[in-house]
């Protein structure tokens, strides 16, 4: 075997080995929330007109369910639920998940970007944030057992669109397995980009490996055999 066809070989091993880190990685993705809590009735008003402050109570509301479409160019919405934080989520945090997936009938220019859907989210008609195409979860210190009005106004976009509300929920999550999550992504996502010949490259796939390997996804091992065969069995 050659010097070259050696260093092959060893490139090959570990694109197998960070392969393989990426299938825990989504084990590990898939245990960050430890329960979900869709409100029983989220309700739109659109269009609407421009607001920088909560929606306002009265107007047109009707009900609206998740995947649904709603917006049009140059349109703005209303959304609101009300939600009951359940009394056993003592630990960890609490996120309201308000997403959207765009969907444009022409492709934004220059000068129409960002073509949204960007809004602002109140909780008991405070602001707590802003959300876009990039940003679609709060954290917001909810207490258990507690009911809470959320609300968000949102611009759709500058240009011909037709938006789907793909999730609109509380989510209690773990956040030890987040920062996990985190970690180890951002280390792999750090070894991705540099030269494949980096001593640096191997020393933190080798690092992220010793971390993994002191993990006990036995459980989770057994939910997800399909995904991680996929990725053992070349």
């Amino acid at each position: 075997i050659t010097y070259l066809e050696l260093l092959w070989m060893n490139d090959k091993s570990l694109e197998f080995q960070v392969a393989k880190l990426r299938a825990y990685l989504e084990l590990v993705a898939r245990r960050r929330v430890r329960a979900r809590l869709v409100p029983d009735a989220v309700e739109l008003l659109e269009p609407a007109r421009p607001c920088f402050g909560p929606p306002e109570r009265e107007g047109a509301w009707r009900p609206m369910a998740l995947r649904a479409q709603w917006g049009a160019r140059g349109q703005w919405a209303w959304f609101r639920a009300r939600a009951r934080v359940p009394e056993h989520w003592r630990g960890g945090a609490v996120k309201w998940a308000l997403h959207h997936e765009p969907f444009y009938f022409e492709t934004p220019s220059h000068a129409h970007w960002p073509a949204g859907p960007e809004g602002q989210a109140f909780v008991n008609g405070q602001r707590v944030g802003g959300l876009d195409r990039e940003h679609h979860a709060l954290v917001y210190p909810f207490h258990p057992g507690r009911e809470y009005e959320l609300a968000a106004t949102f611009f759709a976009g500058r240009n011909n669109c037709r938006h789907m509300l793909k999730d609109f929920s509380l989510r209690w999550v773990d956040t030890a397995t987040e920062k996990l999550y985190y970690d180890l992504k951002v280390a792999l996502d750090m070894a991705d980009v540099l030269p494949e010949a980096s001593l640096t490259r191997r020393r933190i796939v080798e690092a992220v490996d010793e971390a993994v390997r002191a993990l006990d996804v036995r459980a989770t091992f057994r939910e997800n055999h399909a995904l991680l065969s996929e990725q053992y069995d070349p």
